[in-house]
């Protein structure tokens, strides 16, 4: 399932529509998701004004509505709105990409797990990417979310990438 049809179930669903009436402001910022071999859970996170992240959490046309998280970020600024309408690419195809490029770049790492992230960072929209790999790296890989096109990658142990992780998290309202 891509992300048009996954927003569509959890803005038609009543748990959304509940929520949406006192959460008037709020804003779409983030599809989170772990993409292992089972069933995708996608968590599709709204910024609040008081500075809290509110999730969904789909899994097939199961919406739930997790407890609203409040976000640690540096900058008093709000986090930037995902705008859907500028999205041609898909979940898939990224994964497929993602997938291709680390095997012709990095042929020795082998992923044990996936990451995925679309978010508006300061490269723009981005499908960010990450693999955890079993010598216990990390591969990050930003597509852009409309062209598709591979802007930024690095590989590297995985102690060195909780830096990156707490700025997923951020973006995810988790810390």
């Amino acid at each position: 399932m891509d992300v048009g049809d996954t927003l569509e179930i959890v803005e038609g669903s009543s748990e959304y529509a509940a929520w949406k009436k006192s959460h008037k402001a709020s804003y779409l910022v983030h599809f989170f998701a772990m993409a292992d071999d089972g069933p995708l859970t996608w968590e599709i996170g709204y910024y609040n004004k008081d500075d809290t992240i509110s999730s969904f959490v789909v899994q097939g046309k199961k919406v739930e509505l997790s407890d609203s998280a409040q976000i640690f970020k540096k900058s008093s600024d709000p986090i930037p709105r995902l705008q859907v309408e500028n999205i041609h690419t898909h979940f898939a195809e990224i994964l497929d990409d993602a997938f291709a490029f680390s095997q012709k770049e990095y042929p020795n790492e082998k992923e044990i797990k996936r990451i995925v992230l679309l978010q508006h960072t300061d490269l723009g929209q981005v499908w960010n990417i990450t693999f955890i790999t079993q010598s216990y790296k990390t591969l990050n890989m930003k597509f852009d979310a409309a062209t598709g096109k591979l802007i930024k990658h690095s590989l590297g142990a995985l102690i060195d990438q909780a830096k990156t992780e707490e700025v997923n998290q951020q973006a995810r309202g988790k810390l």
